[in-house]
């Protein structure tokens, strides 16, 4: 979906407790989204071992090319969202460090879960 307010707002994003999945992971995690105003152009997460999963979701401009580490995103992994100005993709990566970079600016949540345990934040954000 797309927001759009006239006044504040803030976006966020649950991830339910295991006992609401098919295969009995994760845990109640809460991520805040921050506005298209403080995106970045590029991210360099950490992402932690111990998890089953770990997974980011890359929202960006449509047609905007990203790479992670080097490589870049295929654009089929890309699906419109809202009035398709927008696509989001959902990266699995595993545990360490990962950069995703481009020319414009995108964004980015980390997440990840396992039985009773997940985690999830914001990739970054620009702050002025």
């Amino acid at each position: 979906f797309i927001l759009i307010a006239n006044g504040p707002v803030q976006v966020a994003q649950m991830i339910v407790s295991q006992q609401q999945t098919s295969d009995f992971t994760g845990d109640p995690t809460l991520i805040v989204h921050p506005s298209i105003n403080h995106l970045r152009n590029d991210y360099f997460i950490l992402t932690p071992i111990g998890y089953v999963h770990n997974w980011t979701s890359v929202f960006r401009p449509k047609g905007l090319e990203i790479k992670h580490n080097g490589s870049i995103l295929p654009a089929a992994s890309f699906q419109p969202v809202g009035d398709g100005s927008w696509e989001l993709a959902y990266v699995k990566v595993s545990p360490g460090q990962q950069r995703f970079e481009s020319e414009g600016k995108f964004g980015l949540s980390v997440y990840g879960y396992g039985p009773a345990t997940a985690y999830g934040y914001p990739g970054g954000m620009i702050l002025q």
